[in-house]
């Protein structure tokens, strides 16, 4: 467990400290960094989980027990570093969830839409991660047009919510790329549908996907709202 993790670091740089070990404070700083690489390394560290926001694990106690050093310079240093790597691990685990939510949207693209933004019903377990990036857009699109009707509108007001507040901005910035490539890709493809299909796709886009301001340069020209 990561509050474990940081016990042990504040007990090392003590005993450092007090001279009980042979090793510098700085020599139990690399050693430290060394055991957090080893774990992500070897897909032990584990990532947050979901709904936990990594910067949320407390620096001064785990387990109802005060960390020692945990004031010091030195012990917030790896404080943050086991948080940035924590994220790295998380990271690591994107392509295989992407492809999940690919296969999702296809199968059952309501649970897809509840799983991608949070409000309304929606649980938004990856609301939070950048986790679009990792598909490939022109599939998630050819995927997206071919979900029914009904559940179609639920989807592309999930991808519009998700991006949402500034969102593309912050802690998604680096989903931006993958979701203006997304777009510019449905507004091509959409010119292709059928009228009925193609008018009922512009109506769910100028509704859910041109209001985000940092995909406005994404179409040619507003879609006309006709709600």
């Amino acid at each position: 467990m990561p509050g474990e993790i940081l016990h042990v670091f504040g007990l090392r740089l003590n005993l450092a400290r007090m001279g009980a070990i042979d090793a510098s404070i700085r020599d139990v700083i690399a050693e430290c960094r060394q055991y957090v690489d080893d774990l992500l390394a070897s897909g032990r560290l584990p990532p947050p989980a979901p709904g936990e926001d990594p910067s949320e694990l407390r620096a001064t106690g785990y387990g109802g027990l005060a960390i020692v050093l945990s004031e010091t310079a030195e012990y917030l240093e790896l404080h943050q570093y086991l948080l940035a790597q924590r994220v790295s691990a998380a990271e690591a685990g994107y392509p295989a969830l992407a492809q999940e939510l690919l296969a999702m949207l296809a199968e059952a693209p309501v649970t897809f839409a509840e799983r991608i933004a949070q409000g309304s019903g929606m649980t938004g377990d990856v609301a939070g991660k950048p986790v679009l990036a990792a598909m490939d857009a022109g599939s998630f699109v050819s995927i997206l047009l071919g979900v029914h009707p009904a559940a179609l509108r639920k989807v592309t007001r999930a991808i519009g919510a998700r991006y949402m507040h500034g969102s593309l901005a912050s802690y998604l910035a680096s989903e931006l790329p993958w979701a203006q490539s997304m777009v510019q890709a449905l507004v091509g493809e959409v010119e292709k549908l059928p009228p009925y299909a193609k008018d009922r796709m512009n109506l769910f886009i100028s509704q859910s996907l041109a209001p985000i301001p940092e995909l406005g340069t994404c179409f040619p020209e507003a879609p006309n709202d006709q709600s």
